[in-house]
């Protein structure tokens, strides 16, 4: 059998610069296909399965999972908007103030979005963090 450890060490003792830029431009080759192998995967998964659910143990409720409670006729939009309030009443109510990056972090919203879902009378700003009001208390209890 030979010897692993002599082998690698004489292949170390024979590198050279070139032979590291080898490697690189082969690695970069490899991740390029792997890149486009797990695109592909993706692709096909979510043709099977759906999207799938990126929950963690113990995180809140995705919105397609917050019961539908606004009429058909309503602006999409709106109805996207309630359901996170509710969802972030709900953590609120649970877990006490937090800040807003937290929040959005927790119930899975876009930074660009966390704001104007914040500006409403359910959640009040205090020392950087955002809290339940009593109106956002009792949507919590009713959601």
């Amino acid at each position: 059998m030979p010897d692993i450890g002599s082998d690698l060490i004489g292949l170390l003792e024979k590198a050279t610069a070139d032979d590291l830029s080898a490697i690189d431009a082969a690695c970069g080759e490899l991740r390029k296909k792997l890149n486009a192998l797990e695109a592909v995967r993706k692709i096909i998964m979510v043709s099977l399965n759906g999207k799938p659910d990126r929950r963690r143990p113990g995180r809140p409720a995705l919105l397609k999972d917050a019961p539908e409670v606004v009429d058909s006729g309503s602006n999409p939009k709106s109805v996207v908007q309630l359901q996170r309030r509710r969802q972030i009443a709900r953590l609120l109510a649970g877990s006490g103030p937090m800040k807003m990056m937290q929040i959005a972090n927790r119930c899975e919203i876009p930074s660009g979005s966390i704001t104007s879902v914040l500006s409403c009378d359910w959640f009040k700003a205090e020392g950087g963090n955002y809290r339940l009001t009593e109106v956002g208390r009792k949507e919590a209890i009713s959601a």
